[in-house]
This record gives C-alpha cells, sequence and structure tokens, in this order.
C-alpha cells in the first residue's frame, strides 16, 4: 500500500460508513485510532476491510413501493 496515506485510507473507509454502509462502523472507528503512527498489523486489518467490501458489493436492500394500501 505503499503511496497511500493511511489518513486518507481511513477517511475513505469513513465515508463509506456514515453514508453507505453502517457495518462498518466499529472497525473502522477502531482503525482511525491509530492513524498518527500505524504499523503493518493496521495496514493488514484495513486490507481486510476491502477484501470484506469486494465480497459484499452484490449485497443490498431493495424498497419497493408497497402498492397495497390497507
Amino acid at each position: 500500500m505503499e503511496g497511500i496515506s493511511y489518513q486518507n485510507f481511513i477517511s475513505s473507509l469513513m465515508y463509506l460508513t456514515i453514508c453507505t454502509i453502517p457495518d462498518l462502523a466499529f472497525s473502522v472507528y477502531a482503525l482511525s485510532q491509530f492513524s498518527s503512527n500505524p504499523d503493518m498489523a493496521h495496514w493488514q486489518m484495513a486490507k481486510r476491510i476491502l477484501q470484506y467490501l469486494k465480497g459484499t458489493r452484490n449485497v443490498g436492500l431493495i424498497y419497493k413501493e408497497d402498492r397495497e394500501k390497507k
């Protein structure tokens, strides 16, 4: 992950957490605590989150209009 700032990476994950994927909140919060001094373990966890996102990109909620109003 050379050339990528850890802080920028975590802020991108925070955006996803706030706007679209709230189930990442705990993991991203935990990683953000190490934004001033990350080590290889934090990068590995961040990459694990990317793997999770890749595996769940086709999962979502579909809202349909209720045509039978009671």
